[in-house]
Parts: structure tokens; sequence; C-alpha cells
């Protein structure tokens, strides 16, 4: 029985100094939470060890501790791949923006305005993902030419905004393409 208990605290022993050593040679902070999270459970398992073998519940240890582990990785593999859509979802936003700018300055051309900046309102789900479009800022500028100033026929909107046809013509068929509220599409034309 004395032998049993002196191979019980040399075990343990011997484990934190192990424990101990590969923490510190572990080149990575990140997997450290992960290493003490597992050495924690086998220090307890060290501990216990005698105790369970003296009521011959071996098994229900091994398929507890097993259990625990694959709970663990299953929740680290769920942050992983969390961050993974991030990145995904962050990739997919950018270039569905640069077709929107690429679009949005097709039609501008064919009004003689040229694409200077386009700003793009998500609309979100609860979980972040990108449902469409909720709005739109767009900067565009006009062409230039030799021939004078010219004016162009004004229209006044029902909040009093002053809004030139260039303005309405091109709310309109980004209105028609997007299937956004004229009123969420805010125009700048740089003259």
């Amino acid at each position: 029985m004395i032998t049993a208990f002196y191979d019980w605290v040399r075990n343990i022993s011997f484990y934190l100094i192990l424990i101990t050593m590969i923490t510190y040679l572990m080149p990575n902070a990140k997997y450290k939470k992960y290493l003490k999270f597992f050495t924690g459970i086998l220090l307890v398992v060290l501990v216990i060890r005698p105790l369970i073998g003296l009521t011959n519940r071996q098994e229900i240890l091994n398929r507890a501790f097993l259990v625990e582990g694959l709970k663990a990785e299953m929740n680290s593999m769920r942050k992983e791949t969390q961050a993974l859509g991030n990145i995904q979802s962050d990739v997919m936003r950018q270039g569905y923006e640069a077709e929107i700018e690429r679009q949005i300055g097709e039609i501008a051309s064919k009004q003689n305005l040229y694409m200077r900046n386009v700003q793009v309102e998500w609309s979100v789900d609860r979980q972040g993902a990108l449902v469409g479009i909720n709005g739109l800022h767009i900067v565009v500028s006009t062409k230039e030419s030799g021939h004078g100033i010219v004016v162009k026929e004004i229209l006044i909107g029902e909040e009093g905004a002053v809004q030139s046809m260039e303005e309405i013509n091109l709310k309109n068929d980004i209105q028609d393409v997007y299937n956004i509220l004229s009123d969420n599409i805010n125009i700048s034309i740089q003259r």
C-alpha cells in the first residue's frame, strides 16, 4: 500500500515537471489554453486514479474523459469556422461592392457621367450575413467639356431638395437594377 502511494506521488510529480517543460517550450501562445485544459484533466485523472481503481469505475472515467475532450475540440472547431465565415463574408462583401461600383459606373457612363465613389449600406441578418442592399451613396462627376457652362433642367423634390435631371435619371436606373427605394439612393454630382 505504501509503495502504491509513493508510485502515485512520483507519477504526479513527474507529470507536473513534464507539463511545465512542455508549456515553456511551446512556440505559440495560441495553443497554451488548450494544453492547460487537457493537462488539467489529465492531472485530475492522475490524482483520482487510485480511488477509481478501488471502485472499478475506470471505464466510466475513460468515457467521461473522451466526451469532454471531444466537446472541447468541437467548440474549438466552431470558433475557427466562425472566424473563417467572417473572413469569407468580408471577401464576398468586397467583391459585391466592386461589382456594384462597376455596374453603377456603367449606368453613369451612359448618361455621360464618371464614377468617383460608391458606398454601399448592407442589410444583414441576425448572424451578420449579407441579405441585400439597404442604401447607396454615389459620387459622380460630369465630363469635362470645352463648350462653356451648360445648365440642365432642375426639379425640386418633395423635401425641397434640388435634383437635376441627370440625378433623377441615374436614380431611376439604379432603382430599377437594384430594387432600392429612391430615398435610399444618395447621389452627388460634381461639376
